[in-house]
């Protein structure tokens, strides 16, 4: 039996000029949804039946520039979108809430916890990055921000970069090819320039100092195959409440092309 959940909330939020889409699901302990750079929300298709079953509210977000949300005309700072994850909250007068988050969406998971711990249950980051501010992130996004504002940029990224998102034999598989259905639509559905001054916004964020201010329990997820798993590894060392974990065989959205084994490490992670 498939499990039906139904929708308790689907909205835009106002934040001053910019609408922020969000939708929430279910009942139970609240858990946020933090995508990644080009992404959306459903970056986490096949996550939010799992959380649902176990008995979790499940709220999924647009980051700004993404998705349904007000495209960035303009660089925005990531410390705006992690005040947007206070102030959806906020608004939802949910006062203490998991983080889960994929690269992107888990830096900003990282910046919320070392702002907030007491609003920040636990945290699990997939991925992610902690600093923008090296040379080769520097050329890297310079190069990738030049890609995107062509305007064929976003498709010809995506094109190029499913390789390095999911593994072969996910690629080649019935789901592979939903996915790539599914991102090849959301990539044509994002606008490049958008992207490309959200990812602006990023530069120059290091949160190397900041780690030590984390005392939330934090689960770090790294795909085996993603070369962010290095930095991964990094953060576990300089987290005394981290605990990190190699998903064999898993390029960067491992919680697509790995979704089985990253639900089963998510959930028992949120119930311990």
């Amino acid at each position: 039996m498939i499990y039906q959940a139904e929708a308790n909330n689907m909205s835009y939020l106002q934040i001053n000029n910019r609408k922020l889409y969000y939708v929430v699901l279910g009942k139970g302990k609240p858990v946020l949804l933090l995508h990644s750079l080009g992404g959306s929300g459903r970056d986490w298709i096949y996550q939010t039946e799992a959380l649902l079953i176990t008995g979790h509210q499940v709220i999924i977000i647009d980051m700004a520039g993404h998705g349904a949300s007000t495209l960035a005309a303009s660089p925005i700072p990531i410390k705006d979108l992690v005040k947007d994850v206070w102030t959806l909250l906020d608004a939802l007068n949910i006062f203490k809430v998991s983080i889960v988050g994929v690269s992107l969406g888990g830096l900003v998971a990282l910046i919320a916890a070392s702002q907030r711990s007491q609003r920040v249950e636990k945290a699990v980051l997939i991925n992610t990055f902690i600093d923008t501010t090296s040379p080769e992130f520097t050329k890297g996004a310079a190069e990738w921000m030049s890609q995107l504002r062509d305007e064929q940029g976003m498709i010809d990224w995506f094109e190029a970069s499913w390789p390095t998102l999911v593994n072969g034999v996910f690629a080649k598989s019935a789901k592979g090819c939903q996915s790539y259905q599914l991102y090849h639509a959301q990539a044509s559905q994002n606008v490049g320039s958008s992207i490309a001054n959200v990812l602006e916004g990023c530069l120059g964020t290091d949160m190397h100092e900041r780690l030590n201010g984390i005392k939330v329990p934090v689960l770090l997820l790294g795909g085996e195959l993603d070369m962010s798993s290095i930095i991964m590894q990094t953060i576990t060392e300089k987290l005394p409440s981290a605990k990190y974990v190699s998903i064999a065989g898993a390029k960067h959205l491992a919680q697509i092309d790995s979704a089985d084994v990253v639900n089963e490490h998510i959930i028992k992670f949120l119930k311990a």
